[in-house]
């Protein structure tokens, strides 16, 4: 078929084009750069065969009947807006410095787990949720039609293997690339486990640059590494990754677009094994975790017969709770005004460019390179752009807006968090059926009129529940963000890194908890706002 051949030569392209990379990885570039780039894929292709796999058995489980299903479907959503810092307390409150479990091997301050194990597990209980939605939506959207046409083009036992590879290897590829991303271009994780990829490279150079210190497991080979990060590494791994988003992001999109019409929401009963296996891995991704910090945020040492044992005390864990409501009620107060500003201006910018730039061939390669470039560039990058414009410039206006508003973070956030909702909408403008377009067209209505009533009025419920997800993915940003916060002003998501690179203690799981709150209401209330979303039909 055409549109099988068509994502074959797209494939192959990308291979070669990840083949020339690749090749100019070990020809073109000093070996301290190769080794910051091989670090950085490392990390991504080690957290993807974790998070793959058990992002693909939560997808199969929430797409069936009953309350697991349900319940694993809950967790999905809330999983996806999860602050990465949330999951490093969770489970560093666990294995890392004063955790639960190393408490009981002896020595506190030795780690269960560090570095790269720690690194990889923390990124694929962050990445699973995601992967788990992006198999969802390709089991939930529409193509009958096209699986139809190959049964009728070929035998059963040809068709069938066609529709697995063919429907099932574009969201695979864009889980596995979304998830090296991920782990590219974040520092919550690298930064506490100290491995140095180019994100935690661009980072640390700003931090030396800054605060002239630094931790003491980078050598002196990497500090100066660090500080002269060199330009090919740069632009060779964000141009690969560029590539990627935009190859897996193309593949996916018309992979749902493969039918006019939605498939039927129509969910299997799951049977008792498939049921057991959904309890098993909310054990293991939800109970575990939140037992964790639950343990953490009261934990306290009593003396019995003049011997120090550890106990949990209830009055402790409400008083450590209390505690940050006043202790750090700015923080939270910042984050999230930050969060609506720049949640209010992705939308504001995701919603026209996808909707005018999806029908047309242009369009379409401008929505790629920008998400595909946005997607790829470390979080540190983007901050460090964001203040040298402002810096290019003496003009007082300028600087007032850089030192004393939020003009300069919202900006930065704004740039991370495009990416994630350019997927968003693109899925929401496929809701308004093309003939319906159509037929607003000949009877001569605007393409901007259009917009208004079939993009904005037609669905604002299911654009609040989207503006909702972006919300909830601004105020978990750090990687950008906290390089270009005016002094004295502090966020939620940098204030936890401060504190958890000393261990998880009772403040810090506290915290942690407490951001749970406006996490899980963001989810709640986008769940509900898409409650109602359907597709726009022509009467």
């Amino acid at each position: 078929m055409k549109l099988a051949l068509n994502q074959k030569v797209l494939f192959a392209a990308w291979c070669l084009v990840s083949l020339a990379l690749f090749a100019s990885l070990f020809l073109f570039l000093t070996p301290g750069d190769r080794a910051i780039a091989w670090r950085t894929i490392s990390l991504g292709a080690a957290t993807s065969l974790f998070a793959i796999p058990i992002g693909v058995l939560l997808a199969w489980i929430a797409n069936g009947r009953g309350i697991v299903a349900a319940t694993v479907r809950t967790f999905c959503i809330v999983g996806v807006l999860l602050p990465v810092f949330v999951q490093v307390s969770a489970w560093d409150a666990a294995f890392g410095k004063l955790g639960l479990l190393t408490n009981s091997f002896g020595d506190v301050l030795k780690p269960v787990l560090s570095r790269w194990p720690a690194a990889i597990w923390i990124h694929s209980m962050v990445a699973a949720p995601q992967v788990a939605v992006l198999f969802l939506v390709v089991l939930r959207s529409g193509s009958e039609d096209w699986e139809d046409a190959l049964r009728l083009e070929t035998n059963a036992t040809e068709a069938s293997l066609r529709i697995l590879v063919w429907r099932f290897l574009p969201v695979t590829l864009a889980a596995t690339l979304w998830t090296m991303i991920g782990c590219a271009r974040e520092i919550a994780v690298t930064d506490i486990y100290q491995i140095g990829t180019l994100s935690e490279q661009v980072y640390l150079g700003y931090s030396l640059g800054q605060l002239n210190a630094i931790g003491t497991a980078w050598t002196p080979e990497q500090l100066a590494a660090a500080q002269n990060l060199g330009l090919g590494i740069t632009l060779l791994t964000v141009a690969w990754l560029a590539a990627s988003a935009m190859f897996a992001f193309g593949s996916l999109s018309r992979s749902i677009e493969r039918s006019e019409s939605l498939r039927p929401m129509r969910f299997r009963k799951n049977r008792p094994a498939v049921n057991v296996t959904g309890i098993v891995l909310l054990l293991v991704v939800v109970a575990v975790p939140l037992a964790n910090l639950i343990g953490r945020v009261g934990f306290s040492v009593i003396r019995v017969e003049g011997q120090p044992v550890a106990t949990w005390d209830g009055s402790s864990a409400i008083n450590a709770i209390s505690r940050v409501f006043t202790d750090f009620q700015d923080e939270f107060i910042w984050s999230l005004l930050i969060a609506f500003v720049a949640a209010s201006v992705v939308c504001a910018i995701a919603m026209p460019l996808v909707w005018f730039g999806r029908n047309s061939l242009f369009g379409k390669a401008v929505i790629g390179l920008v998400f595909g470039i946005l997607a790829a560039a470390p979080g540190p990058s983007i901050g460090l752009l964001v203040a040298q414009l402002f810096n290019a410039t003496e003009i007082s206006a300028v600087q007032y807006l850089y030192d004393r508003t939020i003009t300069a973070p919202v900006i930065a956030n704004a740039l991370f968090c495009l990416p994630l909702a350019i997927p968003v909408f693109w899925f929401l403008a496929s809701q308004v059926s093309s003939d319906q377009r159509q037929q607003a067209t000949l009877n001569g209505v605007s393409s901007w009129s259009q917009f208004l009533h079939f993009a904005i009025f037609a669905q604002w419920r299911s654009n609040l529940g989207a503006w909702f997800l972006v919300a909830a993915f601004s105020f978990a940003e750090l990687s950008a963000t906290q390089m270009v916060l005016p002094p004295g002003m502090d966020s939620v998501p940098r204030l936890a890194l401060g504190m958890l690179h000393a261990g998880v203690n009772e403040s810090t799981a506290a915290l942690t908890l407490v951001t749970l709150l406006p996490v899980i209401l963001f989810g709640v209330f986008a769940q509900i706002c898409f409650a109602g979303t359907r597709r726009i039909r022509v009467e």
